[in-house]
Parts: structure tokens; C-alpha cells; sequence
């Protein structure tokens, strides 16, 4: 089991053997202070990110692609928003889960959803702020509304997919020696061995970290990379012709005088 409230992206650490759970003991700190913090994060994210969905939402023909992509972040951070306060009664309650199986898959499904989704919707926004300023001649078929709901829609699908093995996985275990519930990954349904669950517990986590994160990086750092460039080039460009016309009309008030 992961050593706190299914932290938020190790979703595939797991142990479960000999039916002994994880030792609370050193965690009795966390009973309290992890709850509030959930709490006031639950109820910051979502006023914050109903404003934004909500002004983006008003904002209907004035939108840009950046706007939508905005609301789309939004969006993703607001289901996960709304998972919290499970996650803070988990907690509070010592790391015992009272709400079932299905919500245990769901909750936990929703906050893998949410790393994909918002992670995908930046690199969206940086590839658009990419093609807005680099390409900015060539690109105007590739950021009209069509290729955006497609980018949206592709985007979801995406993260779902990516996401679904916590769905399968995730599932409820009930400790021998107490009346705890854990929200547990559990692999017993495909493997019959440690080191077989080993292999899947590692393939998934290379996935997410791939996937979600260092793929993502690269491309958002490229982007802005070569966006930070072309303004260079510009600025320079543009100091390039304002000297230029100086120098022009220097010269030509320089000739009138002389007349």
C-alpha cells in the first residue's frame, strides 16, 4: 500500500503480502493536519476553478483557443477537486475507507483522470502558443474551433485510456488484525507471484512517469524554447529597423537643412 492517502501520482506503489498492511503507527500526525489540508484545498479549487469555468463559459465568441484550453484545466482540476473530501475522511479516519469498492476505483480513477488531462491540456496550450507565435503565417487551418474540439477530445480519450488501470486495479482489502479498509492497488487477478507483480508495478509507474510527465516536459520546453527564440529574433529585428529608419531620417533631415 503507498505510505500516504494514495499520494497523488504514486497510484501503482502497492505491497500486500502475507495479508499484513502497512504499520499507521508513525502516521497518527497525519490523521489531523492531512484532512485540513485537503479541506482547504477542496474548497479553494473549487471556487477558484468554478470562477475560471464559469468565466470562460460567459465568455461565449470572444473566446481564444488559449481561453479554452484555460477552462479545460479547469475542468480537470475541478473532478479532482471533488474527490477530496473522500480522500480527507480516508485520513481522518486512519486510513480506513468506509465509502466501498466503487467509490474506492472511482475516486482514485478521477485523480489519475486529472494528471493526464491537465498535463495534456498545457502541452495543448504551449503547442498553440507555439503555432500562434513561431508559425503564425502557416498555421491559421491548424487553430481554427474543428482542430480544437479535436486536440479536446483527443485529449480525454487519451487521459481515460491511460488512467484505466487504476479503474481495474484499485479495489478495497480488509487488514486480519483490525477493522481497517484500504484503498489498495491489488494485482491478484493476473499474477500468481511477487515478482510478476514486481514487473506490472514497474511497467505502470514508468508509464505514468513517461507518459505524464517527461514526454509532456520535453515537448512543452521545446516549445517555449522556440517561441523564446523567435521573439529574441524579432526584438532584435524590430531595434534593427528602428535604427535603420533613425539613421533614414537623420540623413534626409540632415540634406534638408543643408538646402
Amino acid at each position: 500500500m503507498e505510505a500516504t492517502t494514495d499520494s497523488m501520482y504514486d497510484y501503482y506503489d502497492y505491497e500486500f503480502e502475507n495479508s499484513t498492511m502497512c504499520d499507521y503507527t508513525e502516521w497518527e500526525p497525519s490523521y489531523s493536519l492531512v484532512p485540513i489540508l485537503y479541506m482547504l484545498i477542496f474548497v479553494l479549487g473549487l471556487s477558484g476553478n468554478g470562477v475560471v469555468i464559469f468565466t470562460v463559459w460567459r465568455a461565449q465568441g470572444k473566446r481564444r483557443p488559449t481561453d479554452i484550453y484555460i477552462g479545460n484545466l479547469a475542468l480537470a482540476d475541478l473532478t479532482f477537486v471533488v474527490t477530496l473530501p473522500l480522500w480527507a475522511v480516508y485520513t481522518a479516519l486512519g486510513y480506513h475507507w468506509p465509502f466501498g469498492k466503487a467509490l474506492c476505483k472511482i475516486s482514485s480513477y478521477v485523480v489519475l483522470l486529472n494528471m493526464y488531462a491537465s498535463v495534456f491540456s498545457l502541452t495543448c496550450m504551449s503547442l498553440d502558443r507555439y503555432l500562434a507565435i513561431v508559425r503564425s503565417l502557416s498555421s491559421a487551418q491548424l487553430r481554427t474551433r474543428g482542430y480544437m474540439r479535436a486536440s479536446l477530445t483527443v485529449t480525454w480519450l487519451l487521459s481515460c485510456l491511460l488512467a484505466a488501470p487504476t479503474l481495474i486495479f484499485r479495489t478495497t482489502k480488509q487488514e486480519d488484525n483490525s477493522n481497517r479498509t484500504a484503498c489498495v492497488m491489488d494485482f491478484s487477478m493476473i499474477v500468481s507471484d511477487k515478482e510478476q507483480e514486481n514487473v506490472w508495478v514497474a511497467a505502470l509507474s514508468f508509464s505514468s512517469s513517461t507518459l505524464g510527465f517527461l514526454l509532456p516536459f520535453l515537448a512543452m520546453m521545446m516549445c517555449y524554447c522556440f517561441i523564446g527564440c523567435t521573439q529574441l529574433i524579432q526584438k532584435e529585428q524590430k531595434q534593427q529597423s528602428e535604427a535603420v529608419i533613425t539613421e533614414v531620417s537623420y540623413r534626409v533631415h540632415h540634406m534638408e537643412m543643408s538646402f
